[in-house]
């Protein structure tokens, strides 16, 4: 691990009212919503046609569960906006 140096440090104590925090977890949410909304959908439609689930469906529905899931629990810090 590197230690940040006397400017970096002064930079952020200079910036640390700077938080887009909440506008990242806003718009992670509105995705998360819109992409529930577009599984449903072609899960609707598969079953209005009569066509059965194949596995990517099923593959896109565990990666739907499993990325925000994943973000969360390693807490991406290394991603600054």
């Amino acid at each position: 691990m590197s230690t940040l140096t006397s400017d970096q440090i002064a930079y952020q104590k200079a910036h640390i009212s700077e938080n887009r925090g909440p506008v990242l977890v806003g718009v992670e949410i509105i995705l998360i919503a819109l992409c529930s909304l577009v599984l449903s959908a072609r899960a609707f439609a598969r079953r209005m046609t009569g066509v059965k689930l194949a596995v990517n469906d099923y593959l896109a529905l565990a990666a739907h569960v499993w990325v925000p899931v994943h973000l969360h629990v390693l807490r991406v810090d290394w991603l600054i906006i």
